[in-house]
């Protein structure tokens, strides 16, 4: 996905957030790994996950630039997923 979202952020200028609930050093091991261009903010209390109600992983939102929800999409699908994130990306 990491190719797509590097993509993403030059086309529509954006900024990823990724929230985690694991250890800070799993974390920073998968984001050198997969070399991920975003912020991460960890989560070892769950607030987050509570605040969005997020029941399913991988789950990821879209906010506008004032932090209002726009977009969420829950779970992964391969390529229906890309597809469906890119399409709400052109449209913000």
């Amino acid at each position: 996905m990491q190719p797509y979202i590097s993509d993403w952020q030059q086309k529509y200028n954006f900024a990823l957030v990724i929230v985690s609930s694991d250890r800070q050093e799993e974390m920073s091991k998968f984001v050198s790994k997969n070399h991920i261009a975003g912020q991460v903010l960890l989560d070892s209390q769950g607030s987050v996950s509570q605040k969005y109600k997020i029941r399913t992983i991988p789950s990821a939102f879209m906010f506008e630039g004032k932090g209002q929800l726009q977009e969420s999409f829950v779970g992964w699908r391969g390529s229906s997923s890309i597809k469906q994130i890119e399409a709400r990306l052109q449209n913000m």
